[in-house]
């Protein structure tokens, strides 16, 4: 399926961005999308009357806020060296639907010691 490969963006993709990348009418991409949604591979979230709607590939479609604070906790946690946890950060990083946050996360998986940020995080969070 050539829509696949399109559906990586962490903002989503709509049907004329794919129309777009593709080259196939909006009546071939949108047959892909169904089928892909209907596997279980793609997760549409669904917009209001006269804008399109964002897709993504089900695995990796955005995180809330709440989750990737969580995320970051439990990573600070469960890995004592930095590089590792530098490891779960820049994973987050793609997966976070607010872009500030996706900078954030970006940023302290290049810090020297990012467990001080993470805690910082959590702390403000709680």
């Amino acid at each position: 399926m050539s829509v696949w490969r399109h559906l990586t963006h962490p903002d989503g993709m709509t049907v004329s961005l794919l129309v777009a990348a593709t080259g196939l009418s909006k009546e071939q991409v949108r047959a892909e999308l169904r089928a892909l949604e209907q596997d279980g591979k793609a997760w549409r979230e669904r917009a209001p009357i006269g804008k399109e709607h964002l897709w993504w590939r089900a695995t990796h479609r955005p995180l809330c806020d709440l989750t990737v604070i969580t995320a970051m906790g439990l990573a600070a946690r469960l890995h004592p060296t930095p590089s590792a946890l530098r490891a779960v950060l820049q994973r987050l990083s793609t997966r976070a639907a607010n872009p500030a946050i996706r900078q954030i996360l970006a940023l302290s998986a290049t810090a020297k010691h990012p467990h001080r940020i993470v805690a910082d995080a959590v702390t403000r969070c709680a």
